[in-house]
């Protein structure tokens, strides 16, 4: 009889328990599917610092994560050998040294050459030459480094070599893959846009491998996967600061992106001061001075290289025209947002923002 009340005491206690022993196991098993593998990898590449983040679900073996990251960064190794025209092998001094001595072509380049060099001709033509790749004997002639040290040119010297600058100079014909300058002394800088390339087909490949959540940032210069700890939807956003311009260790705001590339160009990145004046290394094309339009510009959208170009066109712009341009590119996506957002400080510091931007923006105090 002790027994049989035992018994059924037990099945009673089990009835109110069971269900919470269920959840108990179930929540058991999402969170252990939920826990992720990160995997992070930091390099000198691009002139900059390039940083790769990886995560995969829990079990995943952390190897192939590793050969994610790696092939990643032979990509980007592969953009900067050909897209740098500071290395001498590079197709990009192929191209200046033979415009230089009068070669004008057409000249056969690769696959990612004509595409650099045409998303640059869109950007150069919607914002009336503010971004324009020809600007490289200008660039040269200021001399900018990361040491702080520059030199303020000649005018004489400024004037002389502006007649090289002209984005109309360059010819690019995407059928046969080939090249032609229409000017002798043509020099191309793709400074403007090969970081941003550079990212694009590093996460690229990462996709291709099979990464759904990851970040690659080059200086600034980002692309996120997914979403943070998983690339479904409903996780959790990224989320990239926009560096306070006047401020190393501040932050204006914070955005929350997924499956986005985001930009930042600034006065603040490679300067000099010279009699209390600020010289830095974003030259308006038709001054040849840097531009005081902007103190920094902040793009969000779909590809890395288009936010990476229209990042300087803006800033050399100016707020009023910086945001008429993202208009001409802001085409509406699939989901009804836009494709471009940005936010600019302007002379004085002011914001200026597109519409769109206060839905992925956290504002600091």
């Amino acid at each position: 009889m002790r027994k049989r009340v035992d018994s059924l005491k037990l099945k009673s206690i089990l009835k109110y328990i069971l269900p919470f022993i269920v959840v108990a196991v179930l929540f058991s098993v999402w969170y252990f599917k939920r826990r992720t593998v990160t995997v992070t990898d930091t390099r000198l590449m691009l002139g900059t610092v390039v940083e790769i983040t990886v995560m995969g679900e829990a079990g995943e073996r952390r190897d192939i994560l590793y050969e994610a990251v790696e092939s990643a960064f032979l990509k980007i190794a592969e953009i900067e050998t050909i897209a740098d025209r500071h290395t001498a092998k590079s197709e990009i001094s192929k191209l200046n040294r033979m415009a230089k001595e009068g070669e004008l072509g057409p000249i056969p380049v690769s696959d990612e050459i004509i595409e650099m060099l045409d998303l640059s001709r869109i950007v150069s033509e919607r914002s009336d030459g503010a971004f324009d790749i020809t600007v490289a004997p200008i660039i040269d002639l200021w001399d900018f480094s990361s040491d702080g040290k520059g030199r303020v040119p000649d005018e004489d010297e400024i004037r002389k070599r502006l007649k090289l600058v002209d984005y109309r100079n360059v010819a690019v014909e995407k059928g046969t893959k080939e090249v032609s300058f229409r000017k002798t002394g043509t020099r191309l800088d793709l400074g403007g846009i090969a970081k941003g390339y550079a990212v694009d087909e590093a996460a690229e490949v990462l996709r291709k491998l099979g990464i759904k959540s990851g970040v690659v940032n080059a200086g600034g210069d980002i692309a996120v996967i997914g979403y943070k700890g998983g690339g479904k939807k409903g996780g959790d956003p990224w989320r990239i600061g926009i560096q306070d311009p006047r401020n190393p260790k501040g932050l204006i705001a914070v955005l929350r992106l997924n499956d986005a590339s985001v930009v930042t160009s600034g006065d603040y990145e490679r300067y000099f001061i010279e009699n209390g004046k600020r010289y830095h290394h974003i030259i308006d094309p038709k001054t040849g001075y840097p531009s005081d339009s902007s103190i920094s510009v902040t793009v969000v959208a779909k590809n890395t290289a288009l936010a990476d170009a229209l990042a300087t066109a803006i800033f050399v712009l100016g707020p009023e025209r910086g945001l008429r341009l993202v208009k001409d590119f802001a085409e509406k996506t699939g989901d009804g947002e836009n494709s471009v957002e940005a936010l600019i400080v302007g002379p004085k510091g002011k914001l200026f923002k597109t519409e769109g931007l206060s839905k992925i923006m956290e504002y600091l105090d």
